[in-house]
């Protein structure tokens, strides 16, 4: 029988591999003039604005305790600041304390037999939402440019306009029902990674960002963030 805090920590380990816990604050780079330039091509104005208005007004809240209705009320007066903070964060490869900090949340899946593993649940990660607005910023500016230099393969069916879950199963089935009226064998092979997502190496993944030719300041940042959240129960 485990304690509540085995628990806790068992959910953790499982849905977070390779995590360690740690007080230490994210080293901030001295920004060179390339990195601002970059910055402030990425983070403009209405792009701040479109951002922030993509989220539902009254969302659950991160730690820091700010719903995307005080961003979207107070727009006027807050996003000029949003800007500024948003093109030094990314510069500098920094990630402000509060926005490290994800309070997660395990959500029984549903239609499971029993609840006595950790893989009958899934984490929600609550993260602040000016964290996830600088995410969505370079986003937006990823899919705008590395795919103009490096196409995804025609076949990979996520991170692509147009495609998706349903595009995917469409190919499959359409194949299949080729073979069918051709009077040929089809064979498929399913392949189905537990925590694919969760066990990706980082360093495989900035790895692949500079291959797409993503910018050296983007992908600092994106590893700044990666290896400074704190996730807590």
């Amino acid at each position: 029988m485990q304690s509540e805090g085995e628990t806790i920590e068992l959910l953790l380990i499982t849905h977070f591999p390779n995590s360690e816990a740690t007080q230490e604050l994210a080293v901030a780079l001295l920004a060179r003039r390339s990195d601002w330039r970059l910055a402030a091509r990425v983070v403009i104005y209405r792009r701040v604005e479109w951002a922030t208005d993509s989220f539902v007004p009254y969302k659950i809240q991160g730690v820091d305790g700010i719903i995307p209705a005080l961003i979207q009320e107070g727009r006027e007066a807050v996003i000029p600041y949003l800007v500024r903070i948003f093109r030094t964060c990314l510069s500098a490869r920094y990630v402000p304390v509060i926005w490290r900090q994800v309070k997660v949340v395990f959500k029984p899946k549903p239609h499971r037999n029993s609840y006595n593993g950790p893989r009958d649940y899934r984490p929600i990660r609550l993260t602040s939402f000016l964290l996830k607005t600088m995410e969505k910023l370079v986003d937006k500016y990823l899919r705008d440019k590395s795919p103009a230099l490096m196409p995804l393969h025609p076949n990979q069916h996520s991170y692509q306009a147009g495609k998706s879950v349903e595009t995917a199963l469409h190919q499959l089935a359409e194949r299949v029902e080729k073979a069918r009226d051709q009077q040929e064998t089809a064979l498929g092979a399913f392949l189905d990674i537990e925590g694919a997502f969760n066990n990706t190496c980082y360093d495989t993944m900035c790895d692949a960002l500079v291959r797409h030719g993503s910018d050296y300041t983007i992908v600092r940042w994106i590893r700044a963030t990666l290896d400074s959240r704190m996730a807590f129960p």
